[in-house]
């Protein structure tokens, strides 16, 4: 179904731009399909404002990603003190 509905669309970025690669633009929109999945799913727990604003925040950098994991591993080990 999403094969014939991307048949001949062609995504540019801005006007000057070359038309994205079709195989791009069905990734994109299977990865749009599965985060509007992923929301529904998780506005049955969450807030669905609350989820609206946490789409808007920036992505954390893999720096960021890999402090968080230190943190918490550094919190469960001074529990078991």
């Amino acid at each position: 179904m999403l094969k014939s509905a991307l048949e001949d669309a062609q995504l540019h970025v801005n006007a000057g731009a070359e038309a994205m690669p079709v195989t791009a633009l069905d990734a994109l929109a299977r990865r749009y399909m599965e985060f509007q999945l992923g929301s529904r799913r998780a506005a049955r727990r969450y807030d669905l404002h609350v989820l609206e604003q946490m789409v808007q925040l920036p992505e954390l950098s893999l720096t960021e990603q890999q402090d968080e994991v230190g943190s918490r591993s550094g919190a469960r080990s001074s529990r078991r003190c």
